[in-house]
């Protein structure tokens, strides 16, 4: 995944991993960055979701490598052997991997990743995948208003019902630190407009 982890991002690799059939030490999702903001950490955290931190230089020593919501030039060097690239945004370069799936006219990762598991069965679709999915969704089309495709629009309508609603809420309301308080308290006391 990209250095800080969006929920786009992390839907999509559950979603994979599942479509696998891997398990979590075969299948390990991985950020040379951390997941900082603290909706994503609420997604995690709800989800059971472990993100492993690697260095970029790692990259190039795993095997079968798949890119998800990101592209080989994001990393500036050698990734190595990538296997395949799942994602929605325009190529940012070129690059070679053995299975490619781009489309950039699709406003998330999540549906594409969300296409493959129902290409195998609703039975892979469970409560939590779905409002994870849903959630990359959301996050990624700010709630279908922009860069939304039909594709988009038709997953979000299959995904709403079959969501955790509220799990939803939890993660897109999460708790904050009181340091994390403190700062928006200082930054509300020195606010000035210009």
């Amino acid at each position: 995944l990209q250095h800080d982890p969006d929920p786009d991002a992390i839907a999509s690799a559950l979603a994979l991993r599942t479509v696998l059939g891997a398990t979590v030490a075969d299948a390990p999702i991985v950020t040379c960055g951390r997941v900082t903001r603290p909706e994503n950490r609420r997604l995690i955290a709800e989800l059971g979701i472990r993100i492993e931190h690697v260095s970029a230089r790692s990259l190039a020593e795993q095997e079968n490598l798949i890119l998800v919501d990101v592209q080989p030039p994001y990393f500036g060097g050698d990734v190595g052997d990538v296997a395949a690239v799942i994602d929605h945004h325009p190529p940012s370069g070129p690059f070679r991997a053995r299975f490619k799936d781009v489309r950039p006219t699709y406003g998330a990762s999540a549906t594409i990743a969300a296409e493959y598991v129902l290409a195998e069965g609703d039975a892979l679709l469970t409560r939590e995948l779905a409002t994870a999915l849903l959630y990359g969704i959301i996050t990624d089309t700010k709630s279908l208003s922009r860069s939304a495709s039909d594709e988009d629009l038709e997953m979000f309508a299959y995904l709403f019902p079959r969501a955790d609603h509220e799990l939803l809420r939890r993660i897109q309301h999460p708790s904050y630190s009181p340091a994390t308080l403190r700062r928006f308290g200082m930054a509300l006391q020195h606010a000035h407009v210009t």
